[in-house]
């Protein structure tokens, strides 16, 4: 069992750190939440009657990244760190934009909660469920809000269109 997660962890380390680096916007506790979540899984995974190894280790690192953000929202740092880190965008937005985007969610600057659930959602490309897990707000809100920031940034602009 030790084998599995060894080749696990070499085939996947770089991989995961890139997620949890998207996630906690720390470099350090990126590292460190991935190897918690390899930590636990040397731990746990004897006594866990799931076969399917891929599937429970996700789950693991799942949780341990919310446990990191957890830890980070504590210590009050989540609304700057969000909107200043190098955030990757999904693909079906030209990077070229990006920082008009970002400035953009940047004038919700009153409604905190409001940023965080578009920077998630729009920017890192987090489903609907695990911007929920991680805000707590509605999934018909988040979507609904989602829906009414593209509505806004394509009338504001013109992406894609030549003049």
């Amino acid at each position: 069992m030790s084998d599995l997660i060894t080749q696990h962890y070499k085939e996947n380390y770089d991989k995961l750190y890139r997620r949890a680096s998207r996630s906690l916007q720390d470099y350090s506790l990126s590292e460190d939440c991935v190897q918690e979540a390899y930590e636990r899984a040397l731990k746990y995974y004897k006594n866990s009657e799931n076969d399917n190894f891929e599937a429970w280790f996700n789950r693991v690192f799942f949780n341990t990244t919310l446990k990191y953000l957890g830890f980070i929202r504590s210590r009050g740092v989540t609304e700057d760190v969000v909107l200043t880190e190098d955030i990757p965008l999904p693909m079906e937005f030209i990077s070229d934009y990006k920082d008009y985007i970002v400035n953009e969610i940047s004038k919700y600057s009153s409604k905190v909660k409001l940023r965080e659930v578009l920077t998630l959602y729009v920017i890192k490309g987090y489903s609907a469920d695990e911007v929920h897990t991680l805000t707590g707000v509605g999934i018909s809100s988040i979507k609904q809000n989602a829906f009414q920031f593209k509505k806004r940034l394509k009338e504001s602009c013109t992406i894609g269109e030549e003049n």
